[in-house]
């Protein structure tokens, strides 16, 4: 929330701040930034946040935003799931099917392979779009532990921002 509150009040000279006691409001003339506090027990955020993932990927941002948005075309349109499969050979490919209406799709993405082997993950394919659109750069560092270990997306310009998405389980 840090980064959306101060690119909404950087350069403008008065920010209101409310606070209440599920919320904290940070409004501006021109926009307004919620933020929700959450209490209860939350993994370890140092384990899903990693500083290194044992398989390293980078990829163009474009390429990679049009192969997923394709995949998403095929996939159920209620979760809009894709299975990524990162091949140690400098390819990720992403499939996406609706069995209901027998339909699937298949992209292939050349990367350059940092480090790490083989690795098949499910995301929701909308979710892993917007993940990679607010990346800021015309390439994005995915790094992946196994399947069931949260996706880590940086930028080359800024690499201590990470942008995390959970994995989902798929058949």
């Amino acid at each position: 929330a840090i980064d959306s509150i101060m690119s909404v009040i950087n350069g403008t000279s008065e920010t209101d701040v409310f606070f209440g006691e599920k919320n904290t409001v940070f409004k501006t003339d021109d926009a307004m930034v919620t933020c929700r506090k959450i209490e209860g027990r939350f993994p370890d955020f140092k384990k899903i946040i990693r500083e290194e993932s044992p398989i390293m990927v980078r990829v163009d941002k474009a390429e990679i935003l049009d192969s997923v948005s394709r995949v998403c075309l095929v996939a159920d349109s209620t979760q809009r799931l894709v299975k990524l499969s990162v091949k140690g050979d400098g390819k990720i490919v992403m499939t996406g099917c609706d069995l209901g209406f027998n339909k699937s799709g298949e992209e292939t993405v050349v990367c350059e392979i940092a480090s790490g082997e083989d690795l098949t993950i499910g995301v929701r394919g909308m979710s892993f779009h917007q993940c990679l659109g607010s990346i800021e750069s015309d390439y994005v560092n995915i790094g992946f532990e196994d399947a069931k270990k949260s996706i880590v997306m940086t930028c080359d310009n800024n690499p201590r921002r990470r942008v995390v998405l959970m994995p989902v389980m798929i058949g």
